[in-house]
């Protein structure tokens, strides 16, 4: 059949899992850069009248097309959508074309949150795009979040780059049971704008129930790599170098059953290349019932892995903590230079047992004093099967007030 109007020409045949990009002239598919869809069609922010040149306000196109699709798939090609605040509505799916093509893009002077839900909302799923913060053209680092979810249950997150944001990157703020909370395949940087806000951490969580994150990299927020509140919480191969008050940071109080897999907690405490604070590499405080195996935490201004304050039922197995207290000098009363801290100050730290580890420092100038320090209320440890040379000042160190059950066993340079 012959083309009915040779002076247009016809777009190449089509992959069933690609769709068009109508901000062309219709001549030409992106299936070359990575717009594929698995055979998913949905409501085209574009056809809705959004630009995404990164200089045009999409802000009212891109809630109409959020509107149009709700409860289905809204769809960005690849662009700069240019923004103000946009609410996803329940059980859609917002999707972009690659977190290297589609980019979300919070307007100058916004000061608020970016990506919100009506709190409640739930069902919704975030995928293959970049949110840049702008937060050098925002000034309220307290409430201006990249993605700020209120109880939102059945939540994915996949394959987004979330950058500059002036408070925290990702905000999941849960009321009650909130259930089947999900993010992978992530990166985060550059988070919060102050090491004096209370919003400045790549991703944070208040009271999340069986939140899984996979293979998130989190690195140079000002505040937390991983700000995290709740229960159920599970962290596997996820990383966080050079985030300012610590890697993976409990908050008091509020969390029961966290399991980390493996992964990389590194070099925190700096914020642009400057020291900021006595950070660990996981600092669990106010936590019961932790399982961290295999993991490697390095380089870092406190200790690789401090227990503080109400620290119960803590399990680590394996892993390697070796190169920390970069702070340097004397800890006080609430920090430690080692590679694992238990530290009782205010109220005791129980029930650990650390089975399996690698503590050392292999500097040529060494920072790491210990390689496991008991310090304070301390009590109830099994301390086995670990090797400890190689240290600043030794390898273990017992000090508790109070400790009268502490058992060490099998240790290499104790």
């Amino acid at each position: 059949m012959s083309d009915p109007n040779p002076e247009i020409p016809s777009p190449p045949l089509m992959p069933t899992n690609y769709v068009a990009d109508v901000s062309t002239d219709h001549t030409g598919w992106h299936n070359k850069v990575g717009w594929l869809l698995n055979t998913t069609t949905g409501v085209n922010v574009k056809v809705e009248g959004a630009v995404g040149d990164g200089l045009t306000d999409d802000t009212a196109a891109v809630q109409s097309a959020l509107n149009k699709g709700a409860g289905g798939t809204v769809l960005f090609p690849p662009g700069v959508y240019l923004l103000g605040q946009i609410r996803i509505p329940v059980g859609t799916t917002v999707r972009g074309a690659g977190s290297s093509a589609s980019t979300l893009k919070v307007r100058a002077g916004l000061n608020d949150d970016f990506i919100v839900n009506t709190a409640g909302d739930s069902d919704i799923t975030i995928e293959s795009l970049a949110i840049n913060g702008n937060k050098g053209q925002q000034t309220s680092g307290a409430t201006a979040r990249g993605i700020y979810l209120q109880s939102c249950a059945r939540l994915v997150m996949d394959r987004l780059h979330i950058f500059d944001v002036e408070g925290h990157g990702i905000h999941l703020s849960n009321v009650g049971t909130v259930v089947g909370q999900r993010a992978s395949n992530m990166l985060l940087e550059r988070c919060g704008s102050s090491t004096t806000n209370t919003y400045g951490s790549n991703l944070a969580t208040t009271n999340v129930t069986d939140l899984t994150l996979t293979d998130i990299y989190s690195y140079d927020s000002y505040k937390a790599g991983f700000r995290l509140s709740g229960q159920g919480i599970v962290l596997n191969g996820c990383i966080a170098r050079r985030n300012g008050n610590g890697g993976i940071v409990t908050v008091s109080g509020d969390n029961l059953g966290c399991t980390v897999n493996g992964g990389i907690y590194a070099d925190n405490g700096f914020v642009g290349g400057v020291g900021y604070g006595n950070a660990d590499g996981i600092r669990l405080v106010g936590s019961n019932s932790v399982i961290i195996t295999g993991a490697v935490c390095s380089g870092n201004y406190g200790s690789g892995i401090g227990l503080h304050n109400t620290a119960t039922n803590i399990t680590i197995v394996g892993g390697v903590y070796k190169n920390n207290g970069k702070q340097g000098g004397t800890p006080g009363a609430v920090e430690g230079r080692d590679g694992i801290t238990l530290n009782g100050n205010t109220s005791p730290v129980t029930d650990v047992t650390i089975v399996g580890v690698r503590c050392y420092d292999d500097q040529a100038t060494k920072t790491q004093q210990y390689g496991v320090r008991l310090k304070g209320n301390v009590d109830f440890v099994a301390y086995t099967s670990s090797s400890t040379r190689g240290n600043l000042t030794g390898g273990y160190s017992n000090t508790s007030t109070t400790g009268t059950t502490i058992a060490t066993s099998s240790l290499v340079g104790s």
